[in-house]
């Protein structure tokens, strides 16, 4: 009855079951009923004491169960026992404390301790054990004004004879804190000696050598006594023990007071103390592979050091030494405390760094880690030292193998125990730190390391595919903590390993699947009976084609006709489109399509890899796409791209090519379905959509032909799908890309139909994508206008809010790289070209015949779409010209309209939408540049008037138009002037029209001079070349007195632009206020003059001799002025920026600009080639390496545009002026010269300059450097004259070769093995026997013997071209690994 009220009733506490069944005992049976007076509280203490010894009990024999030791047994206290304990309840102590020998024991006892008071001769009084006088200064006993706080114990030892009371009391421990340099000791606990310590600032020691000895004679005659007291008498056996207890008590004794001792020292002289687990007992036991012999396991366990380690923790905390606690605080004061200042968390990283590079710091964190009051960070803290410190465990003698097995085995189970309970930053440094061990280890030190990540799926699967994608990805790491040997082992083994770990992520994601997704559903799907053949169902609706109503779109040449039916499934399996993965499931699947996506990025798709289940399996969640799972769907199309972009043609390609138009054919149906009024694409998410069409993409560039030449390939569904696809989606980044498969598509046509030598055939084929490409061709016309797509196209921002671009502008000018209109007009011109003459009546009528203010906002779209009507054209321009007789009344009539809308006054009033002044102004822009893309139609509309005289008029009724508007735009905005001047300037240059007797040309003549003076420089040039053109380059065969009259002509008008020029020249250079007008008339003579010599650069003779008289007279004075000029001017400068005015003006911003300006006129200079120039060369070269180079070097100098602008002049200089440093090479041929180098000096210190700027940390400059060594390599052989082998060639290979190996310019590491290798192969010889043997002596001083012979081998094997960068690549690895080590070690 008591139990099942116990069992019903009563669960709270194990007491009540058991005073409960005591009583009812003491009740019902004569056994206990002698404890029916004993008072309350003693049974309460029985009671208390029974259970807590049971559960002691049990706990213990749990442990002893997994190590293989023997059991523990429940005893019954009893009266025989030698030892007898009592407990003193602190709540039924009086104040003051005070215990009295005839309250507390009989009248023997007190007799047996002698007189109370007791006093002897001249000494103190005596006192009895216990007395409250006696006790009171000792061990924080309670004098009268004292309280009890705790239990304490009173033990009597019979043998002994011995009062023994336990007094607990309470204090409070000491703070400790880790000072900025700690005091830290490590111990190992011993056998010999008790224990040897090290401290980095202390240095070393042993505690107890020996002693043990002395300890050992004791037991050997504990032994004896033990032997003695089985022989003796039984009326001797009782001192026989009495006399074994006084032994073992002094053996205790012993022991007690080495452990004290040594406490004491420790915690009073080291902050910070490193204790280990020792593991005597597990040492000791014989079923664990005990290794230890008798006597030396009764040592080890006579030293008894777990009740050391209990000693030293409790006294650590009572003195304030570091422990788990204070770490843990420090750690949480620097992550989580708000109130801690900068300088204290400076102060806390400074003391965290030192004592990560304590020697045995990786023990304290051992301690720590297996510390139940660990904080997340602390156990953060100590894995980041374990990481910092691997690389010495395999370094010399750090750590044993022992050690090292020690440590692997503590962190995988740590792992292994404590994955889910840890917070996932720090699981996760503990699985890399588990692999980065494997990654040392495997398989030579742990052959089972793949095994026991396996084996971990039964215990925790997450954990097993954690470890499994660490694996993948350190595995295959390129970082230089282990040899490029070690790399290719590691990249051996993860082949090796890779099936496994497939089929592994496989089992997972099928499992998932087949558990969130296959479910069965609550209720049954009312569709479920339908045609199986188009995949009806619950989740993926889908519509016969021919119910889409799209254009036919076309199918393979192989096929007899169109296909009546969607293809069908190849497999049972059904294609869901959502579900719900949550929790632990979408964690499992991330991470398995994770370790796939990382596998299938390089290894090898061969059979052992299961590449047809793995696609399979991919495809069942790329289907995923609903808000619960697209997560999951991305991860898959990731997969899926990957696979995709290596080109992957399997054995079974058909059934591969079958899987993919099963999947992606339904995949679009699904998309594309708008029965419920909008397509399921509008909702999607973007990042799937992109993934997707990349897939797409990949699919039809690889895969398309292949598809074509299939037979089973539903190449017409497939085409109609991504066709509602692409035109179902916002414009946006995933429609842009969707065009882009269409432009893939059309180059695959475009390029079978120029490879194909039967025109027919070729004929034939084209035409059964008519229908369907030119259908494209127009959607994507469409969708680009306004009056078609404005709401869409509204919701593109056209605001630049601070950027070069606005988001209209980006997408515009991306579809305008995706030239899917005009590869389609290649392919069906007519077509084409027939639906935008439609466009392009249709919204010119519109901007004619609009002119009602109210409706600016459809002027705006029909003008917007006009512009992108007239791009288009402006690509198409070439089939115009192709075929002129055919197309001219066409070309004509779109011409006109184009010239008309350029007549066309800005819409000023405001829309919602786009600024009407910005949009005339590209109006403008686009028309003019489209224009300009005609004008070799012009040229051959030029060439049939001169045939036939009667089509002049029209000619020049679009010509002159043309002219008229492009000459009213030149003083518009800088770039429609640009583009008019540039259309002008084509037309005279190419078309070569006679329209010198235009009035409006006339006219232009008579006030260019003046107007053309504000115009932009390029606009200006683009001006006189226009009109040189008119003048020099006649149409045709023209007769002498023709170009005579235009001879004098363009004379007549030179001379109002050069007459006020030369006039400047006879004179004295006006001074004052007048000097400014002087010198824009002299810049402006001076651009009209190169202009004019620029436009004939190309031309005959006749236009050459026509300029050349022309300008003739101006040249020779303006030369014979400069002649004496410009030596003077640059001697004046030279002067004026010495070193010191250098300085000077460089401390400001106008200084630097001044410098910046004179380099560049320095720069143009240098471009002189002439023997004149080389007087000033040597001025120049001097005032570079003197005086520039040292400011240029200052990196804290804000000059870059002079720096770049500096290191540019230097590459003129050697470039322009090879032969100043080396002379000719025919005058060496016929011995005018025996010298190879002229101006040795000179090229050294130019060469020194370049070499100084690749010891700078500009990447740009590096860059501009290594370029200009190269040019000069190319083309003057550089790296061949033997004065830079002699003297240069080894410093540089030495400079990037430290550059390489420092990776202070790692970006540019291809460039400069590159640049290296033409430089070592130059002089191999020289190399190998000055170069090599000093790069080991200095750089590779701190590595062992192999590893500088490694480093030798490396560079003494370069031979050609082909293994010297390679050899260099191995160099830059080995060498930080090298590096690495070596420090290590030491």
């Amino acid at each position: 009855m008591v139990i099942a009220n116990y069992r019903l009733r009563y669960r709270a506490t194990k007491q009540f079951f058991f005073r409960n069944l005591l009583k009812h005992k003491i009740h019902t049976s004569k056994e206990w009923s002698f404890m029916k007076k004993v008072p309350y509280e003693v049974l309460d203490h029985a009671i208390s004491g029974t259970i807590d010894a049971r559960d002691e009990v049990i706990t213990r024999n749990r442990e002893r169960i997994q190590d293989g030791g023997p059991l523990h047994r429940l005893d019954f206290l009893t009266k025989k026992k030698p030892r007898q304990t009592i407990t003193i309840r602190a709540q039924y102590c009086r104040e003051p404390l005070r215990f009295y020998l005839q309250l507390l024991h009989n009248r023997d006892m007190v007799a047996a301790a002698g007189p109370p008071n007791y006093r002897k001769k001249d000494g103190p009084v005596y006192r009895p054990p216990l007395h409250h006088e006696r006790r009171r200064n000792n061990n924080k006993w309670p004098n009268e004004e004292g309280a009890v706080e705790c239990d304490s114990k009173l033990t009597y030892d019979k043998k002994l004879r011995q009062w023994t009371f336990s007094w607990v009391y309470e204090m409070d421990g000491q703070d400790g804190e880790i000072q900025a340099e700690p005091t830290i000791a490590a111990i190992d606990p011993g056998v010999v000696n008790f224990l040897t310590w090290y401290s980095p600032t202390l240095g070393s020691g042993d505690v107890g050598n020996r002693d043990i000895e002395a300890i050992i004679r004791l037991c050997l005659h504990l032994d004896n006594l033990i032997g003695k007291t089985t022989r003796a008498p039984a009326r001797k056996r009782i001192s026989h023990k009495r006399a074994q207890a006084r032994v073992h008590h002094r053996i205790k004794n012993l022991v007690d007071e080495m452990h004290k001792k040594t406490v004491l020292w420790l915690v009073h002289t080291c902050d910070i103390i490193v204790l280990p687990i020792f593991g005597a007992k597990r040492m000791s036991i014989r079923k664990l592979g005990r290794r230890l012999g008798r006597k030396t396991v009764r040592k080890m366990l006579t030293w008894a050091h777990a009740r050391f380690r209990q000693r030293l923790l409790s006294k650590a905390e009572e003195a304030g030494v570091t422990d788990v606690g204070v770490l843990n605080a420090l750690l949480q004061e620097f992550f989580e405390d708000q109130a801690t200042s900068p300088h204290r968390k400076k102060e806390i990283e400074s003391i965290l760094t030192n004592f990560k590079k304590q020697p045995h710091a990786i023990l304290f964190c051992q301690e720590l880690l297996q510390h139940p009051d660990t904080s997340p960070y602390a156990a953060w803290y100590s894995l980041s030292v374990y990481e910092d410190l691997l690389p010495q465990w395999y370094t010399g003698s750090a750590m044993s193998p022992r050690d090292r097995l020690d440590c692997r085995t503590f962190l995988f189970d740590l792992l292994r125990e404590r994955y889910q309970s840890l917070p996932p930053y720090v699981a996760n440094k503990l699985s890399k730190l588990v692999v980065d061990i494997g990654r040392k280890e495997y398989p030579q030190d742990w052959p089972t390391f793949m095994h026991d990540i396996f084996a971990l799926k039964d215990r925790s699967l997450i954990l097993c595919l954690v470890l499994c994608k660490t694996v993948v990805d350190e595995f295959m790491s390129t970082r230089d903590d282990v040899s490029a040997a070690r790399k290719a082992e590691l990249k051996a083994h993860l082949l090796q390993e890779a099936p496994a770990i497939v089929l592994l992520a496989l089992e997972v994601l099928t499992a998932i699947y087949d558990r969130c997704i296959l479910a069965p559903p609550a209720f049954a799907s009312p569709v479920d009976g339908l045609d199986a053949r188009f995949g009806i169902g619950l989740h993926s609706p889908v519509k016969s084609p021919h119910s889409l109503h799209l254009p036919s779109i076309g199918i393979s040449p192989s096929k007899g006709g169109f296909p009546t039916t969607p293809v069908s499934s190849t497999s049972g399996d059904t294609i869901l489109h959502g579900g719900h993965i949550s929790g632990d499931d979408a964690l499992l699947c991330q991470l398995a399509l994770d370790i796939l996506h990382s596998l299938l990025a390089w290894i090898p798709l061969s059979d052992t890899l299961h590449v047809p289940q793995v696609l399979t399996t991919i495809f069942k969640f790329v289907q995923l796409n609903d808000d619960s799972t697209v997560a999951m769907g991305s991860m898959g199309m990731t997969c899926l791209n990957e696979l995709m972009s290596r080109n992957y043609v399997p054995r079974e390609f058909l059934t591969f090519l079958m899987l993919i138009s099963q999947q992606v054919c339904e995949l679009l149906r699904y998309l594309t379905d708008d029965s419920n009024g909008t397509p399921k694409i509008i909702g999607l998410d973007e990042t799937y959509r992109m993934k997707f069409t990349e897939f797409l993409d990949h699919f039809v560039g690889k895969h398309i032909g292949r598809a074509e030449a299939t037979a089973d390939f539903p190449l017409n569904e497939f085409l109609i799908l991504l066709f509602k696809f692409t035109f179902s989606q916002p414009p946006s980044e995933s429609y842009v890309a969707c065009l882009h498969i269409w432009d893939t598509f059309l180059e695959y046509i475009i390029s079978k139909k120029a490879t194909s030598r039967d025109d027919a055939q070729t004929a034939e084929y084209i035409r059964r994508y008519e229908d369907g490409l030119v259908s494209v061709a127009k959607e994507v016309g469409k969708r680009l206008q306004f009056t078609e797509n404005g709401d869409q196209l509204r919701d593109i921002d056209d605001e630049r809010d601070g950027e070069a671009e606005s988001d209209w502008e980006k997408f515009f000018r991306r579809l305008r790289s995706v030239d899917v209109s005009a590869k389609t007009a290649e392919l069906y011109p007519n077509q084409v070209l027939l639906f935008l003459f439609d466009s392009v009546i249709k919204h010119s009528d519109a901007l004619l015949n609009i002119r009602d203010h109210g409706q600016a906002g459809a002027l705006n779209d029909h003008a917007s779409d006009m512009i992108a009507v007239a791009c288009i054209f402006g690509r198409l321009s070439h089939l115009f010209t192709a075929d002129f007789e055919s197309n001219v009344s066409s070309a004509t009539s779109l011409l006109e309209r184009f010239i008309g809308l350029l007549a066309l006054p800005h819409i000023r009033n405001p829309t919602p939408f786009r600024n009407p002044e910005l949009l005339g102004a590209c109006r403008k822009l686009l028309l003019f540049t489209c224009l300009a893309l005609y004008i070799h139609w012009f040229a051959a509309y030029r060439a049939i008037v001169q045939q036939n005289e009667a089509e002049e008029a029209g000619f020049r009724g679009l010509l002159e138009p043309m002219v008229q508007l492009a000459l009213s735009s030149l003083e518009d905005h800088a770039d429609i002037s640009l583009a008019a001047s540039g259309l002008l300037c084509s037309i005279t240059g190419t078309v070569k029209p006679n329209i010198l007797d235009l009035p409006i040309i006339q006219q232009y003549l008579h006030v260019v001079h003046t107007e053309s003076m504000s115009y932009p420089h390029a606009t200006k040039v683009n001006v006189y070349k226009f009109i040189t053109y008119m003048y020099v380059l006649p149409f045709g065969n023209v007769s002498d007195e023709e170009i005579r009259s235009r001879s004098s002509a363009f004379g007549e008008f030179s001379q109002g632009l050069f007459g006020p020029y030369q006039q400047l020249l006879a004179s004295d250079l006006a001074h004052g206020p007048a000097q400014s007008k002087v010198k824009r008339q002299v810049r402006h003579a001076v651009e009209a003059m190169c202009a004019m010599m620029e436009a004939v650069g190309s031309e005959g003779t006749n236009a050459k001799e026509m300029v050349y008289s022309i300008v003739k007279p101006v040249i020779r004075p303006t030369i014979s002025r400069e002649e004496d000029f410009i030596p003077e001017t640059l001697q004046l400068f030279l002067g004026i920026l010495s070193r010191s005015g250098l300085k000077g003006a460089l401390g400001t911003r106008e200084g630097s600009e001044i410098l910046d300006k004179f380099v560049l006129v320095l720069d143009s200079l240098v471009g002189d080639t002439s023997k004149s120039f080389e007087g000033m060369l040597p001025s120049i070269i001097a005032f570079c390496t003197n005086e520039l180079d040292e400011c240029v070097q200052d990196e804290n100098i804000p000059i870059d545009e002079a720096r770049s602008h500096f290191y540019s002049l230097v590459h003129k200089i050697l470039s322009h002026h090879w032969r100043f440093f080396f002379g000719s090479h025919v005058n060496r041929l016929i011995g005018r010269s025996t010298s190879d180098t002229l101006h040795e000096d000179e090229l050294r210190k130019l060469l020194q300059v370049i070499y100084k700027s690749f010891t700078t940390t500009n990447a740009d400059i590096f860059r501009q450097n290594l370029s200009a060594l190269q040019d000069l390599d190319s083309r003057y052989s550089m790296y061949s004259k033997d004065v830079f082998r002699e003297t240069m060639l080894l410093t540089f290979v030495a400079q990037f070769l430290n550059c390489l190996l420092n990776k202070s310019h790692d970006l540019l590491r291809e460039d400069i093995i590159a640049g290296v290798t033409k430089m070592i192969l130059a002089d191999v010889p020289r190399f190998r026997e000055q170069l090599v043997p000093s790069f080991i002596s200095t750089r590779c001083a701190g590595m062992s013997h192999e590893q500088q012979v490694a480093v030798g081998n490396y560079l003494n094997s370069i031979q050609d071209s082909t293994n010297c960068p390679e050899l260099l690549g191995l160099l830059v690895n080995d060498y930080g690994y090298f590096v690495t080590s070596a420090e290590h070690h030491y």
